[in-house]
């Protein structure tokens, strides 16, 4: 049972590597596979794609299609140009979100 734990392929396909930060051997000698939800790969630093300066969680104004952090002056900024989100470039509606 144990060389067959050794042998043991865990591939991360998909759009879920972004929720796997660390994947190793422990000091033990286990495996051990961190898997985060979607809030808690948030909690790193975030960079508006437009100025490219970190923006805090809680004054962010997301794509609600890929979460794409903004700064509220950012997010005005392209409800005024009606612009899409500069990552997914599908959402163009920020003038919902900055009224």
């Amino acid at each position: 049972m144990e060389e067959l734990l050794r042998r043991i392929k865990v591939e991360i396909v998909g759009n879920y590597r972004n929720f796997v930060p660390s994947l190793g051997v422990t000091t033990d000698g286990t495996w051990e596979i961190q898997i985060l939800d979607k809030f808690e790969s948030f909690m790193g630093p975030l960079e508006c794609p437009i100025d490219r300066e970190e923006v805090k969680l809680e004054e962010a104004v997301l794509c609600p299609i890929c979460m794409t952090p903004y700064h509220l002056d950012c997010a005005r900024l392209l409800a005024s140009r009606r612009e899409k989100c500069w990552k997914c470039d599908k959402f163009e509606r920020f003038d919902l979100l900055v009224t």
